[in-house]
C-alpha cells in the first residue's frame, strides 16, 4: 500500500520537522533521496524502476 505525504510551505523549520515526523515513522525502510535537479524525467525512471521489483521503499524529494 502506499502513503503519499505533501510537505509545503515557506517555513523551512516547520517542513523539517514534518519531513523527520514522516521518516520516523518507517524507521526499517530504506529512504531514497531523489534530487529535483536532475530533471524529471530520470526521478521518473527510477521510480519506475523501482516499482518494478516491489520493495518497500521511502522517496523523498
Amino acid at each position: 500500500m502506499a502513503h503519499i505525504q505533501l510537505i509545503y510551505g515557506d517555513e523551512p523549520q516547520l517542513i523539517e520537522e514534518e519531513k523527520r515526523k514522516f521518516l520516523s515513522a518507517y524507521p526499517d525502510l530504506p529512504v531514497t533521496v531523489l534530487d529535483d535537479e536532475v530533471g524529471p524525467q530520470k526521478i521518473s525512471e527510477k521510480l519506475c524502476e523501482d516499482s518494478l521489483f516491489g520493495d518497500q521503499k521511502v522517496f523523498c524529494l
